[in-house]
């Protein structure tokens, strides 16, 4: 253990900087893999990202900006990922209330 702790020692590095010289950012995001025992099994046509609230951050989409709830997950779509989503607005349009629209998986992002 003691030898683990200095490599993560050494690997951290402090400054001191003046604060108008500090720019945010956020930190990169690394996969952990799980052993096969934490991981739960899933079986045919479930989905478990149904009733998730997403929203739109896609620069250009016509709908950028506004929050839903997933309703649907399409597989095998020709898009990067795969997959295209079927998701209901939350907001009241009155010549459209709530409608359903298709967009691409890599276009959304969970909101909590």
């Amino acid at each position: 253990m003691a030898q683990q702790d200095t490599d993560l020692s050494s690997s951290l590095k402090e400054f001191e900087v003046h604060l108008n010289w500090l720019k945010v950012t956020t930190a990169p995001f690394l996969h952990a893999s799980r052993t096969p025992s934490q991981v739960l099994p899933l079986f045919k046509d479930q989905v478990p990202w149904i009733s998730t609230s997403v929203t739109i951050f896609r620069i250009g989409h016509p709908y950028k900006g506004h929050s839903g709830v997933l309703k649907n997950v399409l597989h095998g779509q020709p898009t990067d990922s795969g997959l295209r989503i079927e998701m209901q607005l939350t907001y009241l349009d009155p010549s459209k209330p709530f409608p359903l629209i298709i967009v691409d998986y890599g276009n959304v992002i969970e909101t909590m």
